[in-house]
């Protein structure tokens, strides 16, 4: 998997923003899209368009498979991918997301984590919120903007999970059967329950969620010829 070129996108890790321009997250573009919540008008105001959002999909779930269980927090969210408000190279913003903040440990050292409540619903806990992320990107909404009532829940993962599920159908209808084929994927893992770093993980994940977004990303650019 080293040599496949796709796995060099991923997400820069950035510790300390003290001296580093303003930046923006995921969650603050998402947000700003215009019109009613989940509509076409609202994906139109969003600055993610088609290319952008093939292309943070695919550096998502390349990250997610190199850092999970070492930098890449557990319950990370769209408001942790950050990107700078402006570039003075001519490039988009959108080439450089970044997360930042998180606690590294000196090797062989460990790093304190914080519990939070988990649900029995959620199938994987490393491919759970990478679903999330791609639902967003694909209506240009969070989450928290697309739920409604009937996924309310005292579990916060649950809430979440209500709400992506409830809106799978429209993520096919706007990215295709590919990308709504990862996302359901994401959410509803029936590889192994475990989320662990073992090659065979490694390898499911790459096979089924990180290659087939880099395959439509090729299509999408015109780098790959479709029959």
């Amino acid at each position: 998997m080293d040599s496949d070129p796709s796995n060099q996108y991923y997400l820069y890790l950035v510790e300390k923003l003290d001296d580093s321009p303003e930046t923006q997250s995921l969650e603050d573009i998402l947000g700003s899209s215009l019109g009613t919540v989940g509509s076409r008008m609202a994906r139109a105001g969003c600055m993610l368009r088609g290319r952008n959002r093939l292309f943070l999909a695919a550096t998502l779930a390349s990250t997610v498979l190199r850092f999970h269980g070492s930098w890449l927090k557990p319950e990370w969210r769209s408001r942790d991918i950050l990107f700078p408000k402006k570039m003075g190279n001519g490039k988009s913003v959108i080439e450089q997301p970044y997360l930042s903040g998180h606690q590294i440990a000196p090797f062989g050292a460990t790093v304190p984590t914080t519990s939070t409540s988990t649900s029995a619903l959620i199938r994987n806990e490393v491919l759970f919120p990478l679903g999330l992320a791609l639902v967003e990107l694909s209506l240009c909404q969070t989450i928290s903007a697309l739920r409604i009532p009937a996924d309310d829940d005292p579990v916060e993962a649950n809430a979440n999970l209500k709400t992506a599920v409830r809106v799978l159908d429209d993520v096919y209808l706007e990215s295709g059967g590919h990308y709504g084929d990862i996302v359901a994927k994401c959410l509803f893992w029936t590889e192994t329950r475990k989320s662990n770093i073992g090659d065979e993980f490694q390898q499911l994940v790459f096979q089924n969620i990180v290659s087939p977004p880099f395959d439509d990303l090729k299509v999408f650019e015109g780098r790959s010829r479709v029959f």
